[in-house]
């Protein structure tokens, strides 16, 4: 008899084990901004789920954050950037730099903000400018001199097709 028990404990929790593998849980995936969200939802007031000690760790193969990651410059209220140029896909509409010909005045900042999902790169074709790697979603600020007044051509130092202009006036 008590080997049966243990033969029926065993079967049940192997059961609960294989039965929890082959699914993928994602905690707040029913969870929609402002409607309730679906069954089991915590509500719409709920903005924030903890991590919990389940919560899964960076493989091996996810790439980190290097040093030379691009910090945004810090720029005063009064003091905005003179032209914004996005860094894009490959598949986005209006190219991988949106715009590709930018004018920037001399002493006011010029921003690359990369809206890809991989770290990108600015790259001055005549060295006048190169910029550190840009994490997805971060900011390059660049304020041109005297010394490169004029047209600069430019290119993503991880992509030598994706090229763009700027004039410094």
């Amino acid at each position: 008899m008590k080997r049966r028990t243990t033969l029926i404990v065993l079967v049940v929790l192997l059961a609960l084990v294989v039965s929890g593998c082959g699914k993928k849980k994602v905690v707040g995936a029913n969870l929609k901004s402002g409607d309730g969200g679906g069954p089991g939802a915590i509500g719409p007031s709920t903005t924030t789920i903890a991590p919990t000690a389940t919560t899964a760790k960076p493989s091996a193969t996810t790439a980190k954050p290097t040093a030379t990651t691009a910090r945004p410059t810090a720029t005063t209220q009064a003091e905005q950037p003179a032209y914004v140029i996005r860094i894009q896909s490959d598949t986005a509409a209006g190219g991988q730099f949106n715009k590709q010909q930018a004018q920037c005045p001399i002493g006011r900042i010029c921003r690359w903000t990369n809206t890809d999902s991989k770290a990108r790169s600015v790259v001055a074709d005549d060295g006048a400018f190169t910029s550190p790697m840009i994490a997805p979603g971060a900011n390059w600020d660049y304020r041109p001199s005297t010394g490169v007044k004029g047209l600069h051509n430019y290119h993503d130092g991880t992509r030598p097709y994706a090229v763009g202009q700027v004039n410094f006036y």
